[in-house]
């Protein structure tokens, strides 16, 4: 069993610390830090703020189309009807992935072939014209158009053959889809986080591509203008012959908010080593570098895998220092005894109860000062990841009003803005999500944008995206 992590308090640490400079009277200063960070990373980031070969959605695209999806345990087949901003789900078929299932290599490719031969009535969907066909990669990519792609690394429990690496993904697909009879063509490949912006967008007309779940990211639009020009040159010519007046922007959002780690709590320190550098470098790095290796603040404060584990590392220290339970571990439920196992439901259903937590806590004979101070627990982790979460979107939506790529004062100006979202963390956890509205809405009212903000669920995005990127022109 892998052992528990026990805190080793130096001072006396306190629930309240994380919402001790993060909190809702701070929501100016944390979302101009990050406003300056986000202009900074597009003007010269390699590695956040990264330009796409994606178009924004006319909004006319229509048509019928084939979808792949490859997530990080699903594989998913759909046929798609677009018509105007709606969608019908023709057909979709789903497969979970085992360890055996993840060797990318030429056999990979054909059993995909052979999945769409058996879509029943396959050709009733399509006449006898070619399949146009969109693929939604959940991985690293190296695009060279819209259609094209290399595979260069995965992830994931994934892994390249000798036979697919480095090689194109369109030509991969198109040499399965032959060899197997299939007459279709590759058209469209996007990344699984800019898919929720396009769908979102031509669903909605969502400004930004949220995705909250086991990570955090985001996708948007920018004016082309604000690339510095070696970025242009090596992430957006490569790609465009002509016109690039606007970019969709993967921003890789959890890299950002260095400035954070002068605000971390005992327990962030635990998650990760670079929050305690905070009189170092990352201090003063606005967006991610090399220099401290894969540091994620906003991801670490924000995304369900983090909440989660900081919630079990909150929990394990009180009960250690005989503020809950009677300072015993024991009957404790399993998933606090091993990291990064308490999940998002069991987090809610702390914070739900109402002082009537499920059976599996009774042996623990939880008291109602224990139920108090689970509670506080929770809502003091939700509330900093809300702020940090509310002040990343409002930098965002700031950017965009700044670069022109949303119109804050035009036609329809008394309509929030709409921010497009997935995951399983804002969807179901409720209290959250409605923590991360407030901050929207106090961000509006304090005039930091021009517009009210809301989130809006974005179904099957990763499907849509992939197919309106088939119909979208370049």
């Amino acid at each position: 069993m892998v052992p528990v992590l026990t805190p080793q308090f130096h001072s006396s640490p306190s629930v309240s610390d994380f919402t001790a400079f993060i909190n809702r009277s701070n929501v100016v200063s944390m979302t101009s830090n990050l406003y300056e960070s986000y202009k900074e990373a597009i003007h010269s980031s390699n590695v956040s703020m990264y330009c796409t070969n994606s178009s924004t959605p006319t909004g006319n695209e229509s048509g019928t189309c084939l979808v792949v999806e490859l997530g990080g345990s699903t594989l998913r087949i759909a046929v798609l009807r677009l018509e105007k901003r709606k969608y019908e789900n023709l057909f979709q078929r789903d497969w979970t992935l085992t360890e055996s299932d993840k060797v990318i290599d030429l056999k990979f490719f054909d059993k995909i072939a052979q999945k769409i031969m058996n879509i029943p009535s396959l050709r009733s969907h399509f006449r006898n014209d070619t399949i146009r066909i969109g693929i939604s990669w959940s991985f690293p990519l190296e695009q060279t158009s819209s259609s094209q792609a290399v595979l260069q690394t995965m992830g994931k429990g994934f892994r390249l053959s000798e036979s697919t690496h480095g090689q194109d993904l369109k030509t991969l697909f198109e040499n399965s889809f032959k060899s197997n009879g299939i007459d279709a063509s590759v058209e469209s490949i996007i990344n699984d986080s800019v898919a929720v912006f396009v769908a979102g967008n031509y669903l909605e007309s969502c400004v930004t591509g949220l995705v909250v779940g086991t990570g955090v990211n985001c996708a948007l639009v920018v004016d082309g203008k604000m690339i510095g020009l070696q970025k242009s040159q090596e992430q957006i010519r490569p790609l465009r012959e002509g016109n690039f007046d606007k970019v969709v922007l993967n921003s890789e959002l959890g890299f950002f908010g260095g400035f954070l780690c002068q605000h971390s709590t005992i327990w962030d320190k635990m998650l990760h080593e670079n929050w305690a550098l905070h009189h170092s470098v990352q201090t003063n790095q606005p967006h991610m570098t090399l220099a401290l290796g894969c540091f994620q603040p906003i991801e670490m404060m924000c995304s369900g895998r983090y909440i989660g584990e900081l919630t079990r590392l909150v929990i394990l220290s009180l009960i250690d220092s005989k503020q809950l339970f009677k300072g015993s571990r024991q009957n404790i439920p399993s998933a606090f005894n091993v990291p990064y196992s308490l999940g998002g439901a069991i987090v809610s259903e702390i914070y739900e109860s109402e002082g009537h937590l499920p059976e599996l806590w009774a042996p623990l004979a939880p008291s109602q000062e224990d139920y108090q101070i689970l509670f506080k627990v929770v809502d003091s982790i939700i509330e900093r990841a809300s702020v940090v979460l509310g002040c990343a979107i409002i930098a965002l939506l700031k950017l965009s009003e700044f670069s022109a790529t949303i119109d804050p004062t035009g036609s329809g100006s008394c309509r929030p803005y709409r921010i497009g979202y997935v995951g399983s963390v804002l969807k179901y956890f409720k209290p959250y999500r409605e923590k991360v509205e407030m901050v929207l809405n106090l961000a509006s009212k304090l005039q930091i944008i021009n517009r009210p903000a809301s989130l809006i669920y974005i179904d099957d995005s990763n499907l849509v995206g992939a197919a309106v990127s088939v119909f979208t022109p370049e």
